[in-house]
């Protein structure tokens, strides 16, 4: 940045010339290592957005990351159009926030309702892991909303589902998107 008059400045840029395109013709092999991302040990620089439509605008911009909050087994059809662009996904599963749970309705506080929200995900998982487009799993996105974060179940889940991800997917890391920064209530409860 450098100023140019009183009123206005110039801005110029320097992009990474570091490629990060692997080949999306087969799974991918993605890991985390001292803070970095690699897919199929290259390492790995994600340019994206979340977005549910318009993958080769971004492609075109240099996105090579599209963020979905919900995949069902139907996703596949989406990461065929990502894998068209040249663009991976961070993969949102599906989970539901305490907020919409009815009154008297089962929660992530009951074991059972906890198994069988688990099985349902992870046949969406088994369907999708192998796509060369999946990047990561993202578990639910900020289900600890309104105050919630303080009931034992929300993370029993989360731990339960985590370890079913990376039993079902050991290729692929798994991530969870909390509201804000996170307090040391919620750190304690993550660990």
């Amino acid at each position: 940045i450098s100023k140019v008059s009183p009123s206005a400045v110039h801005l110029s840029f320097k992009f990474c010339d570091i490629s990060s395109n692997p080949d999306y013709n087969q799974p991918r092999k993605v890991t985390v290592s001292n803070g970095r991302l690699y897919v199929d040990g290259q390492e790995f620089y994600v340019k994206g957005a979340a977005a549910t439509m318009c993958h080769s605008l971004m492609a075109d911009y240099g996105a090579n990351v599209c963020r979905i909050y919900g995949a069902s087994k139907q996703t596949r059809g989406l990461l065929d159009e990502l894998h068209d662009n040249g663009v991976m996904c961070y993969l949102g599963l599906p989970a539901k926030a305490y907020s919409s749970f009815s009154e008297g309705e089962a929660t992530y506080d009951d074991p059972s309702y906890r198994a069988a929200a688990i099985a349902s995900v992870i046949e969406i998982v088994e369907e999708l892991k192998d796509h060369p487009s999946v990047l990561c799993w993202s578990l639910g996105n900020e289900l600890e909303v309104n105050g919630n974060a303080t009931r034992e179940g929300y993370f029993k889940y989360y731990g339960e589902l985590a370890a079913a991800v990376h039993d079902t997917d050991p290729n692929h890391p798994v991530t969870a998107a909390f509201t804000g920064i996170p307090t040391a209530f919620k750190i304690s409860k993550i660990n």
